[in-house]
C-alpha cells in the first residue's frame, strides 16, 4: 500500500556523529496464508550487512477490522515538553474590522 518511505536522522554530539537510516513498507495482504519477505542487504566499504527474514501469517479476519500502523513517537519534541509529534501553531483570529460611522454634514441653504 505503501512504500518505501525512507527517514533518516543525524545526531552529532560532542564531535562524534550518529547516521541511522530507515525504509519502512505499509503492506496489505492479497490473500490468507504465509509470506516470506527476503533479506534487505546493504554494504559499507567492504563489509556486506544483511536483516533476518521476515515470516508474516496472514489470518481470516471477518469483522473487517482495520489496525493503522502506529504513530513514532520522534523524541526530539519531547525534550520539549510537547505531546505532538510536531507542534502546530495556532493562528491568531483576524479581528473584524468596525466599520467608522461617517458624520453626518449639516447643509445649510442660502
Amino acid at each position: 500500500v505503501s512504500g518505501p518511505n525512507y527517514s533518516s536522522y543525524t545526531q552529532i554530539i560532542n564531535g562524534q556523529t550518529t547516521q541511522t537510516l530507515s525504509y519502512s513498507y505499509i503492506l496489505k495482504p492479497k490473500d490468507i496464508g504465509q509470506y516470506f519477505i527476503a533479506p534487505a542487504y546493504t554494504q559499507k566499504g567492504e563489509e556486506t550487512f544483511s536483516t533476518a527474514p521476515i515470516e508474516i501469517n496472514v489470518y481470516p479476519n471477518p469483522d473487517n477490522i482495520v489496525q493503522k500502523p502506529p504513530k513514532k513517537k520522534n523524541t526530539k519534541w519531547l525534550n520539549f515538553g510537547w505531546s505532538e509529534e510536531f507542534p502546530s501553531i495556532k493562528k491568531p483570529k483576524k479581528k473584524k474590522k468596525k466599520k467608522k460611522k461617517k458624520k453626518k454634514r449639516k447643509v445649510y441653504r442660502l
